[in-house]
């Protein structure tokens, strides 16, 4: 998995981290790191929503930050 999964998935719909992580099949160290470095360069942003996990904690639904000129340079840079 990489950030581009990411992207893909939160293209299609906000989602958790948790989210994609299942819909991944991911390991959750790897995710949560990508999530967050995606979210310190701009690349996505948060919703102001929350969602339950699989775990029962709330996580914040996560989408593609807007303007999307940081997507457009993080592809870009691939």
């Amino acid at each position: 998995m990489n950030e581009k999964n990411i992207i893909k998935e939160l293209t299609r719909s906000p989602s958790t981290a948790d989210e994609v992580q299942h819909k991944l099949n991911s390991q959750h160290q790897s995710n949560s790191a990508m999530f967050t470095s995606l979210k310190k360069r701009g690349v996505i942003e948060g919703t102001g929503t929350y969602r339950k996990t699989r775990m029962g904690r709330m996580a914040e639904v996560m989408r593609i930050a807007e303007p999307s000129s940081s997507l457009g340079e993080f592809l870009q840079n691939e």
